[in-house]
C-alpha cells in the first residue's frame, strides 16, 4: 500500500483503467481493510460502469456481494462506500446477514443513482455528475454551517440537489446505512471552499 504523503495515518490505493481488474480491486480492498483498526474510517470509492448487481471491472464483473465479503474482514466500525455507477442504488439491497452487519457498524453507502437509473456523464465534464458534485462538496462547498466539518446530511443535500439539477431530475443519488445525520464525513483545515 502507498502511504499518503499528506498524512502519516492515511493509506490509499488507486486503481485506474487496465489496473482496475476484478482481482486487483478485491485484493486492494482486503489489504487496505486488514490494516484498519476499530476506530479507523475505511472508504471504498468506485467510479465506472455498473450493472444491476455490481460493478464492471476492467476484465469482468464485480458483484456487490463480492465487495461486501472483501470489506467484511476489517475490524473497523466506520465504513463509507461511494459508487458512481449506473444502477448503484441496488447496492442497498442485500441479505439479512448484510443488514445485520450494517447494524453492528457505522456503514454509509452513498450511491450515484437509484437502482433503476443510469448515472449520467457529459463530454465536456471530466467526471460524471455524481463524482463532479461529490468532489465539489468535499472541497468544502457542502459545509453549509461553515464549521469545517461536512456531515452526512450536508454531503447528501449538496450532492443530491446539484446532481438532480444537472440531470434535470433524471438522476437521484441515494444515501443509506446505519449512521447519524451528523456523522462527520470530512473535517478540513484549509479554506478549500473558497478555491
Amino acid at each position: 500500500l502507498d502511504r499518503s504523503s499528506a498524512a502519516s495515518d492515511v493509506y490509499k490505493r488507486q486503481l485506474i483503467n487496465s489496473a482496475a481488474t476484478k482481482e486487483s480491486i478485491l485484493s486492494a480492498i482486503r489489504s487496505t481493510f486488514q490494516c484498519s483498526s476499530t476506530d479507523d474510517i475505511v472508504v471504498f470509492f468506485f467510479s465506472g460502469h455498473g450493472y444491476k448487481g455490481g460493478f464492471v471491472a476492467y476484465d469482468g464483473y464485480l458483484s456487490y456481494e463480492e465487495v461486501r465479503q472483501a470489506m467484511s474482514i476489517t475490524h473497523c466500525k466506520n465504513k463509507m462506500i461511494f459508487a458512481d455507477a449506473c444502477f448503484s442504488g441496488k447496492m442497498r439491497q442485500g441479505t439479512t446477514e448484510v443488514k445485520q452487519e450494517h447494524e453492528k457498524s457505522n456503514v454509509m453507502l452513498f450511491l450515484s443513482s437509484r437502482d433503476n437509473e443510469t448515472s449520467i456523464e457529459r463530454k465536456d465534464m471530466k467526471n460524471g455528475f455524481f463524482t463532479t458534485c461529490l468532489v465539489s462538496a468535499l472541497r468544502g462547498k457542502a459545509d453549509s454551517n461553515r464549521d469545517r466539518t461536512i456531515s452526512a446530511k450536508e454531503l447528501f443535500k449538496f450532492v443530491s440537489d446539484n446532481v438532480r439539477a444537472l440531470s434535470k431530475n433524471k438522476q437521484h443519488p441515494v444515501m443509506w446505512g446505519h449512521f447519524s445525520d451528523d456523522m462527520p464525513c470530512l473535517l478540513y483545515t484549509s479554506d478549500a471552499a473558497d478555491e
